[in-house]
């Protein structure tokens, strides 16, 4: 089962695998090697004093063993990274890593590429209180090791607090957000229930960032005196770190703001920023025309993804290695995550480029709580946690 150790980390023994971690100080996951996963166990729950080895300490040690400053994020996500246990071991989640929960369908943006289209603007029903508390329930039957709330925007949710109660030190928490309608309620929820944020922006350039994710009309009453996406990002960034609440950033990576990521990533790591979650365009049934047009062919799409990858790592281990983390999902596998609607409907979503474009339920005879034999059926299990631990990269 998942639970929160001393520390703070939150665990999962995996069969086969070791110990599954995730860190509300970094954002980050981890698989301990089946070998050290005793020791780690006690040094995570503060039994003993030291870790396995250094490397654990630096990587998932930030922020209650020892300083930010002196941490270090490996890639790929595996402690120690030379173990051989990894060179024999295919790593399969026996049950869901992660689970992504919209908890509303409601945005303040309109994101030329947003891959929750076909879930949002009433295509799903909006949650009501009993609609939360059942669906919470639901997720946690699963024992996943985080949980990440996200939409639509969750700020923008009634039940936002609600959903964050119902999984406080049951499972890591995650809140993907614009951060557009952020207000120092929602900073004080952040403090008080220790859930890692991640806010998106995918270009300091605002008029790259606001063409990619413009603000609907309906919202933009609600801010005085500017109401563009970008800046609204970056103080909602630099609210997170005054108030000592550690952030990482997802940005989207299209044929727009692919000319210069590396010096972004370099404005991100002077920002303060702990973790960069770089993504590709996924699926949705929604502006197929659009996505193609943002993302290009296949061919193509794999050329530039190649080229950022490169130019990516070159910046993090000449320049961000220890203080920035970088993960990169590029979406080439399908079916390799796990939604929940907000309706509370089980879906995971297909490839770009194969033919069957957008959300797939995991199980139309019990869509609100499948059976964990449909969802290792529906969900590719090995891309479903490979692309949480970095191993693509």
């Amino acid at each position: 089962m998942t639970f929160q150790t001393k520390s703070g980390i939150f665990v999962r023994e995996e069969p086969r695998v070791g110990l599954l971690t995730f860190s509300p100080f970094s954002g980050l996951f981890y698989a301990c090697a089946e070998k050290d996963k005793n020791q780690a166990l006690q040094w995570l729950d503060c039994e003993i004093s030291s870790p396995p080895s250094k490397i654990y300490e630096k990587a998932l040690g930030a922020g209650w063993s020892i300083d930010y400053t002196d941490a270090e994020y490996p890639k790929p996500h595996l402690l120690p990274p030379s173990a051989d246990d990894w060179k024999t071991t295919t790593i399969i989640s026996q049950r869901p890593f992660l689970i992504n929960w919209l908890i509303t369908g409601n945005c303040p943006l309109h994101c030329r590429y947003c891959y929750a289209q076909d879930l949002m603007h009433g295509n799903y029903s909006e949650p009501s209180t009993d609609t939360i508390k059942n669906t919470a329930k639901s997720i946690l039957k699963y024992q996943p090791l985080v949980v990440v709330l996200t939409g639509g925007d969750p700020l923008v949710s009634p039940y936002f607090e609600e959903a964050i109660k119902l999984f406080h030190k049951k499972v890591g928490i995650i809140v993907d957000t614009s951060a557009f309608t952020l207000t120092q309620d929602h900073i004080r929820i952040f403090k008080e229930y220790g859930v890692f944020v991640r806010i998106s922006l995918d270009s300091e350039i605002p008029r790259i960032n606001n063409y990619l994710r413009p603000t609907l009309s309906k919202f933009k009453k609600l801010k005085k005196g500017h109401n563009d996406s970008t800046i609204c990002a970056v103080e909602a960034i630099l609210a997170c770190l005054d108030n000592n609440i550690r952030v990482g950033v997802q940005s989207v990576v299209t044929k727009k703001n692919r000319s210069d990521f590396g010096g972004f990533g370099d404005k991100l790591h002077k920002l303060g920023v702990s973790g960069w979650r770089i993504l590709m365009i996924a699926s949705s049934k929604c502006n197929a025309d659009t996505y193609l047009e943002l993302r290009g062919t296949e061919k193509g799409q794999k050329r530039f993804y190649s080229h950022i990858l490169r130019q990516i790592n070159a910046k993090y281990m000449r320049n961000w290695h220890g203080k920035m983390a970088v993960q990169v999902a590029d979406n080439q596998i399908p079916n390799a995550i796990i939604l929940v609607a907000p309706d509370g409907t089980f879906l995971t979503e297909s490839h770009f480029f194969t033919s069957t474009v957008g959300k797939i339920e995991i199980d139309p005879q019990s869509p609100k709580e499948p059976n964990l034999e449909n969802i290792h059926n529906s969900v590719n299990m090995h891309a479903h946690i490979e692309r949480y631990l970095n191993l693509g990269n």
